[in-house]
């Protein structure tokens, strides 16, 4: 007997960091055809009733850059719960509040397509490990926050720069004073390294991509290369910067 499951999808504003407020700011497809999930307050949606397989998860709306990833749903009952961002696209309604940034990332001086690139702005607050010894496999982490308002950002991904430890994490929720973590820690990291909320963006053929900051706060471009990070300092008041591997 086969058994159904459905699909559960977190949507958020990457720029404003709010839930997606309605069903129709967004359109879906589940392997090119288009669907109509339920949406319930808080940016949540819904498609049931799916049978166990792969499915290609398409998003986009007016004002996003389209998002697309690949779902498995095995053969049971339940649910698999996503948590993803949409980034604003350049007609985006930014209002007064955003620097707009483009960036062209280059490979052995070539344009490379199709290169995810993560942008982080330490300005805006981050969060740090408030423990010792924290061990890669770790799926609960004791955590400061230099401000509760990034709390808003949970569930949420972030980045630790932290060398060739790097990597990404998503916090789910707080409890009993840890964070939960979708997937083990793939690393060892020290008290008082950082986490901050991380956007990712991929390059187009031309090996260009489009951001939006908000304020003047410093931004940092992650490349990975070599199964590492690379660091680059993003000039946004520039409007627009190579980044070379």
């Amino acid at each position: 007997m086969t058994h159904r499951a459905s699909l559960v999808l977190r949507l958020t504003d990457g720029f404003r960091g709010q839930p997606v407020a309605s069903a129709a700011a967004v359109r879906f497809w589940l392997n090119g055809q288009a669907v109509k999930p339920l949406y319930k307050p808080g940016g949540w949606f819904v498609l049931i009733d799916l049978p166990p397989g792969e499915y290609t998860v398409r998003v986009d709306g007016p004002g996003f850059c389209p998002l697309e990833w690949t779902a498995v749903l095995p053969d049971g009952t339940g649910f698999l719960e996503y948590y993803r961002e949409l980034n604003p696209a350049e007609d985006y309604p930014f209002g007064g509040a955003a620097v707009r940034f483009y960036g062209t990332v280059l490979v052995s001086g070539t344009p490379a397509a199709g290169r995810e690139a993560l942008l982080i702005q330490p300005g805006r607050g981050q969060i740090k490990l408030a423990e010792d010894g924290v061990e890669a496999g770790r799926e609960r982490l004791r955590l400061f926050l230099s401000s509760r308002n990034l709390m808003q950002a949970v569930p949420g991904e972030f980045f630790l720069p932290d060398g060739k430890s790097s990597e990404t994490v998503m916090l789910m929720e707080e409890r009993d004073g840890l964070f939960l973590l979708a997937a083990p820690l793939r690393a060892a990291h020290k008290r008082g390294t950082a986490l901050y909320p991380v956007r990712r963006y991929q390059t187009g053929a031309d090996g260009r991509f489009f951001a939006a900051l908000m304020g003047e706060a410093q931004a940092e471009l992650y490349l990975e290369a070599d199964g590492t990070y690379r660091r680059f300092a993003v000039d946004a008041a520039s409007g627009e910067q190579t980044f070379a591997l």
